[in-house]
């Protein structure tokens, strides 16, 4: 029975904590990391700031707020978003994506003449989750893909927003459409459907949907309370709280697929579920068999938009996270041995 205990101890502690690698004191209010080769980049605002996976030193930043070459300006509802391409590290807002080489040089710049949400480059073109209106005023998301110049050469989805029904309200969590491309292929997942990712060639041709038998997260009135507290203390809500307080609405569920990813590890997918504060992932193959189920520490921060961040990453079947250490009032990088 000692035994038993003892594996099971050991278990529970692995699920819990992984291995922590270094103190990131450098980091303010992380939104996003990637990974290049020996090199971990994190999105600070519109700052990105590039540590050593060696030894944990700040060997590099670059990125800067304003409206000048290079520079972008933060939304208070749509975050800068970081993406890696190739070598490359891309920094995009609703209307400039900026490129930049892992050395942390500016190579280009390109505005935008609708308002995105996310950007893929895959060669010349562009892969983008962007926003536009119905002449009724309806909002609408869809995912194109453009040339160079950002004019659309194929339409692989399109969904309407659940925020402009009942005459101008807010529908909360908000619900949206994610993007990733992998090995040619385009994997969307629209958060109002229940684990469904579907998967396009470049052409637009569908090629497949994993789909996986979901039990949403219900939306209890304690979440209800615990969010309308949170939502009092955002600008939007402070400026006008009784305006607000009239526009939102509360689904009765969160979205099954909180965020995802495609790499060559397979697809990771993160959810709305959580247990002894872990979070649920799940990882399926490239062909979209399930590999495994498990949940992983993972800070997440409410924020009233559609565009999901995430401090972690999977690379070479490890589990990358970053965890606030209160304390010391500084961010620390953890790993954790997810895959073989």
């Amino acid at each position: 029975m000692k035994k038993i205990f003892l594996i099971l101890l050991i278990l529970f502690v692995g699920i819990v904590s992984g291995e922590q690698l270094f103190q990131l004191k450098e980091l303010v209010n992380p939104d996003e990391i990637t990974i290049i080769k020996d090199s971990l980049y994190v999105l600070d605002g519109v700052k990105v700031q590039v540590f050593s996976l060696q030894d944990g030193r700040l060997v590099n930043q670059f990125g800067e707020e304003g409206h000048g070459p290079g520079e972008l300006v933060q939304n208070p509802d749509i975050p800068v978003v970081m993406r890696k391409s190739g070598d490359t590290i891309v920094l995009n807002s609703i209307n400039k994506i900026v490129f930049y080489s892992s050395s942390g040089k500016m190579l280009k710049e390109k505005t935008f003449p609708f308002i995105v949400l996310q950007i893929i480059p895959v060669g010349d073109d562009f892969i983008i989750n962007k926003f536009g209106r119905h002449e009724s005023g309806v909002g609408q998301l869809s995912v194109v893909l453009t040339d160079s110049e950002f004019n659309i050469k194929q339409t692989y989805y399109s969904c309407n927003l659940l925020n402009d029904r009942k005459k101008g309200k807010i529908a909360y969590p908000l619900l949206g459409l994610l993007i990733r491309f992998f090995n040619q292929k385009v994997f969307i997942v629209d958060q109002q459907r229940n684990f469904e990712i579907d998967v396009f060639d470049l052409t637009g041709k569908k090629l497949t949907t994993i789909k996986k038998d979901y039990v949403q997260v219900p939306i209890t009135r304690k979440l209800i309370n615990e969010k309308k507290e949170w939502l009092k203390i955002q600008p939007a809500y402070r400026e006008a709280p009784h305006l607000m307080e009239r526009m939102i609405y509360f689904l009765s569920h969160l979205a099954s697929i909180r965020n995802f990813f495609a790499n060559k590890d397979g697809i990771i997918v993160e959810t709305n579920k959580k247990r002894d504060n872990l979070t649920e992932f799940f990882v399926f193959d490239h062909q979209g068999r399930l590999i495994k189920r498990t949940f992983l520490p993972h800070h997440t921060e409410d924020k009233f938009y559609m565009v999901i961040q995430a401090c972690f990453r999977v690379c070479n079947g490890n589990y990358y996270y970053l965890e606030e250490n209160t304390g010391e009032d500084s961010w620390e990088l953890h790993r954790k041995k997810i895959l073989d």
